[in-house]
């Protein structure tokens, strides 16, 4: 696993035995090309500045094994009603926040199916202050990592 928050990241390895990875922030260099069956991010890309998101992707699409999946969730437009953002704009996330990040939905349908990765499903989960919406996209076996 990767984490940047080093006591989450001691708390998970020692609770359940992850394997926790040296972390830059931006790759999964400690991860060979096509060996994962499962790349997951979990309430990451809601949080985290549109860059790096942008550098995270290609990496979860190069460690993904064929016939493998990626899978996590972003902030979409279907996760923006007109009541989520009356609330979000009554909060207390300061100006200038990553938080929340958004990223419209086919910007991800997309770039996954330009790297060979097929729309398995996707469905909307809570967060905060509003919802995210979680991607399963499945590797085509004849996909190569980019």
């Amino acid at each position: 696993m990767y984490e940047t928050a080093t006591p989450w990241a001691a708390y998970v390895a020692s609770e359940y035995g992850a394997v926790v990875q040296p972390t830059d922030g931006c790759s999964l260099r400690a991860t060979a090309t096509e060996s994962m069956d499962l790349a997951q991010a979990h309430k990451v890309f809601s949080t985290i500045p549109f860059i790096e998101t942008c550098r995270y992707w290609p990496e979860m699409a190069r460690v993904t094994k064929p016939a493998g999946y990626v899978v996590f969730d972003i902030v979409t437009e279907d996760c923006l009603s007109a009541e989520t953002l009356r609330i979000w704009a009554n909060s207390t996330v300061p100006n200038g926040s990553s938080y929340p990040a958004i990223m419209p939905r086919r910007i991800a349908v997309g770039y996954f199916g330009s790297c060979g990765f097929t729309l398995a499903g996707t469905f909307l989960v809570p967060m905060g202050q509003g919802k995210t919406e979680v991607f399963v996209f499945k590797k085509q076996p004849s996909a190569t990592a980019h």
